[in-house]
């Protein structure tokens, strides 16, 4: 069974009364990659980039952006992305070069 998304870092753990279920001997690193390797909801997207739907929507049908595609998950079939995917992207973003606007005369 695929697991991904259902890490709890300690202070979520102890929020949810699930404290005694994590394991204490990991380390702050281990528990970061855990909470980074998971699926994002549209909500915790908006925050990472506050833009409208509609232009996460226009981001996921240009070829130029590129931005990755969601997957549907649970039986109402809501939209996640996989957030290494996401922050791939946007470090691949980050390092391309700006291209100079057109200037019409």
């Amino acid at each position: 069974m695929d697991n991904r998304g259902h890490h709890l870092c300690a202070n979520e753990a102890k929020t949810a009364g699930w404290a005694s279920s994590v394991r204490h001997s990991t380390t702050n690193q281990e528990q970061r990659g855990h909470i980074a390797e998971r699926y994002i909801s549209r909500r915790e997207l908006r925050a990472l980039f506050p833009v409208s739907d509609m232009t996460i929507w226009r981001w996921q049908h240009d070829p130029q952006i590129a931005f990755p595609p969601h997957v549907k998950l649970g039986i109402n079939g809501r939209n996640f992305w996989w957030l290494p995917a996401i922050r791939d992207w946007e470090q691949r973003r980050r390092n391309q070069p700006v291209e100079p606007s057109r200037s019409t005369p």
